[in-house]
C-alpha cells in the first residue's frame, strides 16, 4: 500500500491537478494525516497554492455578502464577480476583453 501511495505522490508532483485529487480523496476517506502531507507538498511545489493572499480573503468576505442574499456562488466565482466590478467601476463601465482575461487568470493562480 505505501508503494502505491509513493507512486501516486510522485505523479502529483508532476501535476497539481492529481495533486489536489489524491488531497481531497485522503480528506474524504478521513486519511487526515495523508491530507496533510499532500497540502505540504501542494505549498511546496505551488507556492500560488497558499490561500492567505489578499485577494483570496476578500473573495471569503464577499462570498458571505452574497450568501446573505441568497447567492450561493461560491468562492471563485464570489472573486470574479468582485474583480469584475472593481474594474467596471474603475473603468467607468468600459471594461474589455483584456481586463477580463487577466482576471480570470488570476482567479485561476489563486484557485487553481
Amino acid at each position: 500500500m505505501k508503494q502505491i501511495i509513493e507512486k501516486f505522490t510522485k505523479l502529483a508532483e508532476k501535476d497539481r491537478e492529481v495533486l489536489k485529487g489524491l488531497k481531497n480523496l485522503a480528506v474524504q476517506t478521513r486519511n487526515y494525516e495523508l491530507a496533510a502531507n499532500l497540502r505540504t507538498l501542494e505549498v511546496e511545489k505551488y507556492p500560488e497554492a497558499l490561500t492567505t493572499s489578499k485577494e483570496y480573503k476578500n473573495a471569503e468576505v464577499f462570498d458571505v455578502v452574497l450568501r446573505l442574499v441568497d447567492m450561493n456562488i461560491g468562492i471563485e466565482r464570489a472573486y470574479l464577480v468582485l474583480e469584475c466590478a472593481k474594474v467596471f467601476i474603475k473603468k467607468k463601465g468600459n471594461a474589455d476583453m483584456k481586463d477580463t482575461a487577466k482576471i480570470k487568470s488570476k482567479a485561476k493562480k489563486i484557485f487553481g
